[in-house]
């Protein structure tokens, strides 16, 4: 009896072990990208060309950013289109980690978009992330991306666990960016 208490709790923890892993690889060690000492996110999204212009691309591209970074969505947001149809945008907004009817456990993030269309590939950059983490206290405590979610400062010294503190702001960076990735996708019916 003992015997399989012990075998099917080992299976248990086995069981938990994979999903936790899976879960993890997302965010995992690489999972933050970092050139010339910034942390920047590169994403490409390929569409296709012979169903849509660039120009409409474009349109539709803007279309979306002006809504997407506009208030009541984003604490405060900027949009510059150039003539050559790259667009460079400013955004503020919540990052919330813990909600509950007592507690609301989040932090500002304020980052710089560009996007832009060649050919039949839209380039979407996210770089220059800062944080204004607790504000109610005391005006709150500000860091950057480059001092809290990168692998040095994410993870132990082994490289083996994430950080409860630094982790879920690592975690809710690269979900936000996944998050404007498949919003840009999702414009491939319409646009990019």
């Amino acid at each position: 009896m003992k015997r399989a208490f012990f075998v099917i709790l080992a299976i248990l923890v086995s069981v938990v072990s994979f999903a936790q892993s899976a879960t993890d690889a997302k965010y995992g060690i690489g999972k933050v990208p970092v050139e010339n000492g910034k942390v920047t996110f590169v994403r490409e999204i390929s569409f296709d060309s012979s169903a849509i212009s660039a120009e409409t691309a474009l349109d539709n591209i803007g279309s979306w950013s002006r809504g997407r970074f506009a208030k009541p969505i984003v604490l405060a947001g900027r949009i510059r289109e150039t003539e050559a149809g790259v667009f460079y945008i400013n955004a503020e907004e919540y990052i919330t980690f813990k909600q509950t009817a007592l507690i609301t456990d989040r932090s500002r993030i304020n980052y710089n978009i560009t996007i832009s269309i060649s050919g039949s590939t839209c380039t979407f950059k996210m770089t220059d992330i800062e944080y204004l983490y607790e504000e109610e206290r005391d005006g709150g405590t500000r860091f950057t991306a480059e001092d809290w979610i990168t692998d040095q400062e994410a993870f132990n010294r082994a490289g083996t666990k994430m950080l409860k503190t630094t982790g879920k702001f690592r975690v809710k960076t690269i979900d936000l960016v996944d998050q404007l990735e498949k919003d840009i996708a999702e414009l491939e019916d319409s646009a990019c």
